[in-house]
């Protein structure tokens, strides 16, 4: 697709509700072999914040919550996805600018490398197939952001074990958290993001800890 455009949509339109957002996060897995320098998968526009629904007087406006719209905008910094918003910037709600003046996340999104994040752990932690998963993105610097995503209705503890990114399982990890913005621990083998909610995502970056 690159050799003919720097951008495509790469599924459906998006709509300011949770069932649309959960469906473009899943269409999205397995899809970041197609992204890269110079031409980039395009989820859709952002509706951080709820200004971009539509005014049905049958649907509540915003139509997600602030838990949900973390999870959006977290997940297409992760996608490494054009990120533009349907909102009106003059009248900006406190999630929005959380989420969209959130300088270590757009940093994650327009990493020089230009990497895609994508899943790799796809678990159950009830009886919902997929409902805890993991995704990560290579960053420049041999770093690694980390989105550990609930799919699923009931909060939950989410672990993830340093296996599953090759080289990292005997190594000391730092953990940094990108959306409190600030430094969680060093840690080796596993790690755990306790009690992230439903349809919540707790998102870090990872270096090798100083020795």
């Amino acid at each position: 697709m690159s050799m003919y455009a720097n951008s495509w949509r790469s599924g459906p339109d998006h709509a300011d509700d949770w069932k649309s957002t959960a469906a473009i996060i899943e269409h999205n897995a397995g899809l970041s072999k197609y992204a890269g320098p110079g031409g980039w998968n395009d989820p859709d526009f952002l509706m951080t914040g709820g200004q971009g629904c539509l005014l049905d007087e049958n649907k509540r406006c915003p139509g997600m919550t602030d838990v949900e719209y973390k999870t959006e905008f977290v997940m297409w910094c992760i996608l490494a996805a054009p990120l533009l918003v349907a909102t009106d910037v003059r009248n900006l709600t406190d999630i929005q600018k959380q989420a969209l003046f959130n300088d270590e996340l757009i940093a994650v999104n327009q990493d020089k490398m230009g990497h895609q994040g994508d899943r790799i752990g796809n678990f159950n932690c009830s009886s919902k197939m997929g409902d805890c998963q993991i995704w990560a993105k290579n960053l420049t610097g041999n770093a690694t952001a980390l989105a550990l995503y609930n799919a699923g209705d009931e909060t939950h503890n989410i672990t993830f074990d340093f296996a599953l990114l090759p080289g990292w399982k005997s190594k000391s990890i730092h953990f940094r958290d990108l959306w409190e913005k600030k430094d969680v621990g060093d840690f080796q083998h596993s790690f755990t993001a306790e009690n992230v909610a439903s349809h919540g995502v707790a998102v870090y970056k990872l270096t090798v800890a100083s020795k």
